[in-house]
């Protein structure tokens, strides 16, 4: 007969175990929060004028760029919590003695940090605007979009790759996934490469997805 402590016991809602069991969904977080932020916000194109800048950041515009700021620094805070659980579950199942390098933690700290900066850029000529300052020049606006944006394309999609490289390497090191998904982290990686033409970031947002999915659906034994 199966006793009381013989019974397996199920996570009950806002416990460790029921928290942990979830984790994987700040992968989805950080997809959500990037689309709101590039949603949000449509700044002008290169080209365009200096009166079409100067009306971009007036009116009911300037809250869609006060967004833009806001979820980029929450989705380079999932980004990292996400990192810092996968990294987690690589680290119980790998061996005591093999640590693995932290390395995929600074590099997702790097990428937040990026993020965080670049969106505060493109958010801040808006926030002076709110709170009762003159609207800047337009090529302050640009300079403010254009280096905000840099920001998150260069150096912070690069530490990004460099985090879903060393995820790849470590998970598949520790059994955690198969070689295909391995293989699809270092696709994505080179991929990142070139976000400066920005539609390549794509590529990490699929990774994540698909990475949070994976660990939802597998039994979590770490």
């Amino acid at each position: 007969m199966q006793t009381a402590a013989d019974r397996p016991t199920t996570p009950t809602v806002g416990s460790p175990a029921a928290v942990l069991r979830w984790a994987p969904l700040t992968g989805i977080a950080t997809v959500v929060f990037f689309a709101i932020s590039v949603i949000a916000s449509s700044p002008p194109g290169t080209g365009a004028s200096d009166t079409a800048w100067t009306a971009a950041y007036t009116g009911s515009h300037d809250a869609g760029h006060i967004a833009t700021g806001v979820c980029l620094v929450l989705s380079g805070l999932m980004f990292v919590l996400f990192a810092a659980e996968l990294w987690r579950r690589i680290t119980r199942r790998g061996l005591a003695d093999r640590r693995p390098s932290p390395l995929p933690l600074v590099a997702a700290g790097v990428a937040a940090a990026c993020m965080s900066v670049g969106g505060m850029l493109m958010a801040a000529p808006s926030a002076v605007v709110s709170g009762g300052g003159p609207v800047p020049g337009a090529d302050v606006l640009r300079l403010c979009n254009n280096t905000g944006f840099a920001l998150v394309a260069i150096p912070g999609m690069l530490a990004a790759a460099i985090a879903v490289a060393a995820l790849s390497i470590q998970g598949r090191r520790a059994e955690l996934f198969g070689r295909r998904l391995q293989v699809f982290g270092f696709v994505a990686a080179l991929i990142l490469l070139a976000s400066i033409l920005f539609v390549p970031i794509v590529a990490w947002l699929i990774w994540l997805v698909v990475l949070a999915v994976y660990q939802l659906r597998v039994p979590r034994a770490t």
